[in-house]
């Protein structure tokens, strides 16, 4: 897929109400806001006793309207997300890149 063909699959996702716009974080660098596909998994499936949620984002890989996986800084970087889809968004920690094409990369964050 090219990236403008990325760019108006994203688009249209935001429309159909299947995306959220997150406040990405990057250390030492400007917060600024980007719009996600966020897939909040139970903790369960992960480990028991799991203090928070991890989930699943899907950003657009862009340098300006989503994000470049070689930017990603895994311990560093942060992303404001609601834990529920309309709630209040906190900042939470980048724990891994999960997949990427030239088109999407997927996070996980916890």
């Amino acid at each position: 897929m090219s990236s403008s063909a990325a760019t108006i699959q994203m688009s249209m996702l935001e429309q159909s109400g299947m995306t959220e716009k997150v406040i990405y974080r990057p250390l030492n660098r400007r917060p600024r806001e980007i719009v996600v596909v966020v897939d909040r998994i139970d903790t369960r499936e992960f480990m028991d006793n799991a203090a928070t949620p991890r989930m699943r984002v899907t950003i657009l890989c862009d340098a300006i309207a989503g994000i470049k996986p070689n930017a990603i800084n895994t311990g560093g970087d942060r992303i404001d997300v609601a834990e529920r889809f309309g709630g209040d968004r906190t900042a939470r920690a980048i724990m891994r890149i999960i997949e990427q094409d030239g088109d999407f990369v997927t996070i996980e964050v916890a």
